[in-house]
């Protein structure tokens, strides 16, 4: 009975954290970078074409109903160091929306072996098979990968 009552109580913190994280999360410093305008829509077969133009293609996997997701967004995608990377020309930030099933988006993701979200990936002339990210991210972690992409110099 009470390793049954720890696991109520472990899973309910995780819950409550879970669901009072986004509350509590310190507001990102406003940008004056657009960001509605920097994100296309998720389109696999252009990533190869992009890449093989000598762009970098950063791609986030994500839905209306994932925390962690949101919190990645908040903390990382929409700060303004990664902002600023991502919005150079040279760069081409994707969006997959899976907040409906998305046949085409699953396949992608299975192609990585992965089975949820967040999910994120760079590719570049340097990284063509793509690059996966931690579900976790670091701005550094962005940055480093979008660096690790680019064309050799």
């Amino acid at each position: 009975m009470k390793i049954m009552m720890n696991r109520f109580l472990i899973v309910a913190a995780a819950l409550l954290l879970a669901f009072a994280a986004p509350a509590v999360l310190p507001a990102p410093r406003q940008s004056s970078l657009p960001l509605g305008a920097l994100w296309r829509s998720f389109n696999q077969p252009e990533i190869d074409r992009l890449v093989q133009q000598g762009k970098i293609v950063f791609v986030d996997v994500t839905a209306d109903w994932c925390l962690n997701c949101k919190v990645n967004e908040r903390l990382v995608l929409q700060s303004d160091e990664v902002l600023r990377r991502l919005s150079r020309p040279d760069i081409v930030a994707m969006r997959a929306d899976w907040t409906r099933p998305n046949n085409a988006i699953t396949a992608y993701l299975r192609g990585f072996g992965r089975y949820g979200i967040p999910f994120y990936a760079v590719y570049g002339p340097a990284t063509p098979d793509g690059q996966p990210l931690s579900e976790i991210l670091t701005p550094g972690e962005v940055l480093g990968a979008v660096s690790k992409a680019a064309p050799p110099a």
